[in-house]
């Protein structure tokens, strides 16, 4: 899964060295710190970045994939997907998803499905390849305005329908869900980090303002 944004705690050897005398309570509080501000970013990318009218959601699958990892030693959270567009929107390794082009790997296109083959929330009832084993009969038909169309019928006196388009590739634009999340709640989970160590460490200097986008 490629990290789209990291929560880490800066110069933890240094703090912990310093902190060693302190009970296990203060590296469990900095751990708790970190989980929950990576939750709290979590959702609200989920709730307010891939939600609603303006991200034409369609199939979920995005807002789905969206999920945190937690690195208890390391005391790393990671807020990141799996989705395959979305890898090519953060390629990079940073928050700016520069955006990208999609291409096949093995197969000569791309499939995009459509109505036709999707369930009534919006969700994939198959690949083009289960769909062609499935069904009676499928073909798959160029026509005059270049448009690449896979065709079928579920059984012999179906009606003839459009499963997928064929596509060479898919141009991502680039998206700002990420890196607008990470300022928003940047400067919320350092101050929150602040206050549950501000009870062992009373006169630490808090340089730099915490935690950095990776």
């Amino acid at each position: 899964m490629p990290p789209l944004l990291a929560i880490k705690a800066i110069g933890l050897k240094e703090l912990q060295r310093s902190l060693k005398k302190m009970p296990d309570a203060v590296d469990k509080t900095l751990a708790e710190g970190i989980e929950a501000g990576a939750h709290r970013l979590e959702a609200y990318i989920v709730r307010e970045q891939l939600s609603g009218q303006a991200v034409h959601v369609h199939t979920n699958r995005l807002r789905g994939s969206v999920h945190t990892m937690f690195n208890r030693k390391d005391l790393v959270a990671v807020v990141g997907t799996n989705v395959i567009y979305a890898k090519v929107a953060s390629e990079s390794g940073s928050t700016e998803e520069p955006g990208g082009v999609i291409t096949p790997k093995r197969a000569k296109v791309l499939t995009i499905p459509t109505r036709n083959a999707l369930t009534a929330t919006g969700k994939p009832r198959g690949t083009a390849l289960q769909f062609k084993a499935a069904w009676d009969t499928t073909f798959w038909k160029r026509f005059p305005d270049g448009r690449l169309l896979l065709l079928g019928r579920k059984t012999e006196k179906s009606k003839l329908v459009t499963l997928f388009i064929g596509v060479r590739s898919v141009k991502i634009r680039a998206r700002r869900v990420w890196s607008k999340a990470w300022v928003k709640f940047r400067p919320i989970i350092v101050a929150d980090l602040r206050t549950r160590l501000d009870r062992y460490v009373v006169r630490m200097p808090w340089k730099g303002g915490g935690g950095r986008a990776s």
